[in-house]
């Protein structure tokens, strides 16, 4: 471990009546504020009485990383939504808070991640796990865009390192949602944050309140590429730009060129936070 330890604060508030347990997770990646303050705005919501809950419970953590948040960045020695899973021998920083984190699935039926982006995109989700309450959940959640089968990316890769917040609620037999509300910093990204978190309650029966439906248009993941120093893109692209079969998307430091397989999109593209860093994704329309 590399710095001081700070743990996050872990925020439960229970109905008198029985029903679903809804997990939420914010600032996973400690740049990424929208969850934090969508929270902490619920949170104000529920203990000055302007909110009550009807049924169940809703646990939340506004600030997952601490101290990655506090240093305004990522993450401080590995990025948690890969490991996040138990560790035996803890030696990173993110190890330990996921080995904090972790248990708190067991306790919930439902977990919604929040994230945020580097760029002004659309906002979307990203479902991983297909089955009938995955589904029911990615139907409360808001948004136009839902991305799948992340995971056929990862089948041939070390488990280990692509181990995410969902993945290790569907081990636990929790349905689980990640969701994109926009570009860093930005006050829209928490009002997202904040419509698809009372949307996903209202659904489940934790408050009253109106249910927002949006027609969903499905989006497949076909194709992962990793950054190294050095590689290009060839023309500012932005999340979910169409692409054109063959279209020359990037160039390795090595001079090999990525084409595009067939039409479709570019995914979640930035600039590379290292080697081996996820860079970009390809994906087609899911039918």
């Amino acid at each position: 471990m590399t710095k001081t330890m700070k743990y996050p604060d872990i925020y439960r508030f229970k109905a008198d009546q029985d029903g679903a347990a809804l997990l939420i997770f914010g600032a996973i990646h400690g740049n990424e504020v929208c969850g934090t303050k969508a929270l902490l705005r619920l949170k104000n919501e529920i203990e000055t009485g302007e909110l009550i809950l009807k049924s169940g419970q809703l646990i939340f953590v506004p600030i997952c990383n601490p101290q990655a948040y506090e240093e305004q960045t990522r993450d401080i020695d590995v990025n948690l939504n890969r490991i996040f899973y138990h560790h035996d021998t803890p030696t990173l920083y993110e190890h330990f808070i996921a080995n904090h984190l972790v248990p708190l699935i067991n306790e919930a039926d439902i977990l919604l991640d929040i994230h945020s982006y580097t760029s002004d995109n659309k906002p979307f989700a990203i479902q991983k796990y297909d089955s009938k309450e995955h589904d029911r959940l990615t139907s409360a959640v808001p948004l136009t865009y839902v991305l799948k089968d992340w995971l056929d990316l990862y089948k041939d890769r070390d488990d280990k390192n692509a181990h995410t917040t969902n993945v290790e609620a569907n081990s636990k037999g929790v349905a689980a949602i990640t969701v994109e509300c926009g570009l860093h910093d930005s006050e829209s990204s928490v009002d997202v944050a904040y419509t698809v978190i009372r949307s996903v309650l209202a659904e489940y029966g934790i408050i009253d309140g109106a249910i927002e439906k949006k027609t969903q248009k499905l989006v497949s993941f076909k194709q992962v590429f990793f950054f190294e120093e050095g590689a290009k893109y060839t023309k500012p692209y932005k999340h979910l730009d169409c692409v054109e079969k063959d279209e020359l998307i990037a160039i390795y430091p090595s001079g090999q060129e990525v084409h595009a397989k067939s039409e479709g999109y570019i995914l979640l593209p930035n600039m590379g936070y290292y080697d081996g860093a996820e860079w970009f994704y390809l994906g087609k329309d899911r039918v």
